[in-house]
């Protein structure tokens, strides 16, 4: 057939072959879209040049089943729609709602979405959010991305919300001077057309104007940038399954409401957890999450667990930025409420580091028996709520810890190895915070003493001035409102050489084995300068990465940077070192960050962020390792070349 075929003009074997066809069900999808043009030639004079025809109906419903098995063929759902629009537009009232393409727009906006707007426009009501999407989306100039294909749904939620905070009640349009909408219907077989007068009257046609495009681009775009996280974790989950970890990427706010049944269930699982504070392993956490079982469960994943969790307002003790050591997927861990849903990964502050370490030393000699007494677990909160350098979810996080490790101490021989080699200027300092710790329930007893002496060995301070700092800092004249503190060091544990020094005569009257409060305040005061001895103890130890290139941002010359346009110098640089490889392990990444000066979660986001303005695809994909997209950038003295494009498309294609 030829691009407009005819009944007449066809051959005899062509003629019987469309008759076959059109005696049958018409349903094949995989017939000659010939055919069902020259069908569709028939039912659109029986529309538009017979108005009012008593089987109109039967015809559109005709047209609407053809669409819902050719369809697939761009240009017969071109062509079959606008039949379907410029019939309702002469016989119809104009809709209440819109229905939303979430497809590339045509060659101009579809004439039911210039009715809608001119029919709001004239009757001087606000243009809803999802007639102004509509609008863009189908406009010609727009560019429908694969985030708003693939999360379509969240994207209309986002609009909607992003339209209500600019413009409260909806989008205002004044008529002004706009030209009168006007619908000629141009038959798909090119034989005939038919002026129309839209709904019956005379309506503004707004689309020639620039100011309500531009805001619902604008607005558009924004929603379109905060779906690309969320929309390639979609693409890799098995199914395109939303689970929690796929959700997270989602802004606050819209991650509840889009959870599924599956979702929905592992949310109230994990509720439950963090309102009873009840343990669990950290595999099960992961398996809930969506991030799959204890395979490959390494630091990099209980990074993305920990966001996951924090997204949806709890934290867990087995956050690596946290922890103290690494958790395995068999370890216990606990989750417990944060104060509002995350936007961005937390960093512990010093005083956080400060007090969890204190916090350790202190489990590590309240626990010297085996256990974490309530007396002694009392004191400990105590002490967390009354530091108020600590943040709410600070503190929640350092009860939880508390928890978790008395029902998994940490191995003395680790803790003994973490303190091994701390300076000679340090020690001191660390000593304050053991008798601290030591004293953290108001009480000395045996064998907290013994643990004191085994830590001050091993930290190379000597263990006769145990004896002396506890009683010469911690006694106290008087009684009043600490009577229930009470220093016991049984005569029986000193050593040979190492007597009980007397209390100090400015405290002979006073009743022995009291602790000073205020005295112990200063200490706890005093050891807040420790906070660099205290972090490199118990902060997690990093991997180390031998030779690896630093970026040098001043011995690069201007011409280097040139195929990095549009992005930050102290990034290109960091891109320059990074192309050096296909795959960079997390560690070294992150290493690669820090010799740099810059925050790796930052870089990377950065680095993607212009990756997809240039080149339409991330530069740095994956989570361990990481992958690079080296085939995004240009050569280095290559400049970029210019790409053609060609727009439209056959009617009927081969």
């Amino acid at each position: 057939m030829g691009y407009w075929p005819s009944y007449a003009g066809l051959s005899a074997d062509a003629r019987k072959s469309y008759l076959d066809w059109l005696s049958g069900p018409r349903s094949d999808p995989s017939a000659y879209i010939g055919f069902v043009f020259l069908y569709l030639y028939g039912l659109e004079r029986r529309l538009m040049l017979e108005p009012g025809a008593a089987d109109a109906g039967v015809v559109v419903a005709e047209v609407t089943r053809l669409l819902a098995i050719y369809g697939t063929s761009g240009s017969f759902r071109r062509y079959a729609m606008a039949l379907l629009a410029a019939h309702e537009l002469r016989s119809h009232a104009p809709p209440e709602e819109v229905a939303i393409a979430a497809d590339d727009g045509g060659y101009d906006v579809p004439l039911q979405i210039k009715a809608a707007l001119g029919a709001r426009v004239r009757d001087g009501r606000p243009i809803e959010p999802d007639l102004l999407l509509a609008y863009v989306m189908s406009h010609p100039e727009t560019k429908v991305r694969t985030p708003a294909r693939r999360a379509f749904l969240q994207l209309r939620e986002l609009f909607a919300a992003a339209l209500e905070q600019r413009y409260p009640g909806g989008l205002r349009v004044a008529a002004g001077r706009a030209r009168k909408l006007k619908v000629t219907y141009t038959a798909c077989s090119a034989t005939f057309t038919v002026e129309i007068q839209p709904f019956g009257g005379d309506l503004p046609d707004i689309t020639g104007r620039a100011e309500p495009l531009a805001t619902g681009r604008v607005l558009f775009e924004s929603c379109v940038a905060q779906l690309e996280d969320y929309s390639r974790a979609l693409g890799r989950s098995a199914g395109l399954q939303p689970t929690l970890a796929v959700l997270a990427h989602l802004p606050a706010g819209f991650r509840r409401n889009n959870a599924g049944t599956s979702a929905e269930a592992s949310l109230g699982r994990i509720g439950s957890l963090a309102e009873s504070g009840t343990p669990c392993t950290i595999a099960e956490l992961a398996i809930l999450s969506g991030l799959g079982d204890e395979a490959g469960l390494g630091k990099a994943k209980l990074r993305v667990l920990a966001s996951t969790l924090a997204a949806f307002g709890h934290g867990v003790t087995a956050d690596p930025a946290f922890a103290t050591r690494p958790g395995k997927p068999e370890e216990a861990a606990i989750v417990f409420p944060l104060a509002a849903e995350a936007v961005i990964d937390p960093v512990p502050s010093d005083a956080y580091r400060i007090r969890q370490a204190g916090l350790m030393l202190g489990m590590l000699v309240a626990m010297v028996d085996g256990q974490l007494d309530e007396a002694e677990r009392r004191a400990f909160v105590r002490r967390i709520d009354a530091d108020t350098a600590l943040s709410e979810d600070e503190r929640r996080r350092l009860k939880a810890e508390i928890a978790i490790h008395a029902l998994q101490p940490m191995p003395l021989a680790e803790a003994m190895k973490r303190i091994k080699d701390l300076p000679e200027r340090d020690r001191a300092a660390l000593a304050d915070v053991l008798i601290e710790a030591a004293a953290a329930d108001g009480r000395v007893d045996a064998r907290e003493v013994s643990m004191l002496e085994r830590l001050f060995r091993r930290i190379g301070l000597d263990e006769a001035s145990i004896y002396s700092r506890l009683h010469a800092g911690l006694a106290t004249p008087g009684g009043g409102p600490d009577d229930d503190l009470a220093l016991i060091i049984p005569p029986a544990i000193a050593k040979a050489g190492s007597p009980i020094p007397p209390p100090p005569a400015k405290a002979a009257d006073a009743r022995p084995g009291r602790v000073d409060a205020s005295r112990l305040e200063a200490i706890r005061r005093e050891t807040h300068v420790a906070a660099g001895i205290l972090a490199g103890i118990f902060a997690e130890p990093e991997e180390e990465i031998d030779d690896l290139p630093v970026p040098e941002e001043s011995a690069r010359d201007d011409d280097d940077d040139a195929p990095f346009e549009g992005l930050d110098r102290r990034y290109g640089a960091l891109v320059s070192e990074i192309r050096q490889r296909a795959e960079w392990s997390a560690a070294d990444f992150e290493q690669l960050c820090r010799s740099a000066g810059l925050m790796p979660g930052a870089a990377r986001q950065a680095i993607n962020d212009w990756a997809l303005d240039r080149f339409d695809e991330l530069l740095l994909e994956d989570e361990e390792p990481i992958v690079v997209n080296i085939h995004c950038l240009p050569p280095p003295a290559a400049a970029p070349q210019a790409h053609l494009a060609l727009a439209g498309e056959p009617r009927v294609s081969a």
